[in-house]
């Protein structure tokens, strides 16, 4: 069963390609969700004064977002790829 994340690149503001950033693989999926949950409350504490968000803020506000979702992304790979080895074992008479 599948418990860590896999690499996974993001970051694509701006038109830049999304391989300037990724992911570690082989952080466990409790990690992972615990640094989404740090990153989207760091975007909503900016974000809470929006007419206060400068230029640089609101990309912040991308940025941090944007992270979180790759976090959130990777733990739900590793949960489908985990329920994928499982139904693939039971189909193979495993357990």
């Amino acid at each position: 069963m599948t418990e860590n994340t896999s690499p996974l690149p993001f970051f694509s503001a701006a038109g830049y390609p999304a391989d300037f950033f990724s992911v570690a693989n082989g952080i466990s999926n409790e990690s992972a969700l615990e640094g989404a949950s740090m990153f989207l409350d760091t975007a909503i504490s900016l974000a809470s004064n929006p007419e206060e968000l400068d230029v640089n803020a609101i990309f912040a506000v991308r940025h941090l977002a944007e992270m979180a979702k790759a976090l959130v992304d990777t733990v739900v790979d590793s949960l489908i790829e985990a329920r994928r080895e499982a139904d693939r074992a039971i189909a193979e008479g495993g357990q």
